[in-house]
């Protein structure tokens, strides 16, 4: 979610019943931007090509 597309107060209550939909589904990772970062080194480690 950027700034620029929930940043607004006129768009709280947009964003309050989207974070309501994803709690409700059961397989949902809501994460922040450090844990994807982790997320992707762990599961696609860099391999240096010679």
């Amino acid at each position: 979610m950027h700034m620029r597309l929930l940043g607004h107060p006129g768009r709280a209550t947009g964003l309050i019943r989207f974070l309501d939909y994803v709690k409700s589904k059961p397989d949902v990772w809501v994460c922040k931007r450090i844990e994807i970062a982790q997320h992707w080194l762990k599961t696609h480690p860099f391999k240096e090509v010679a």
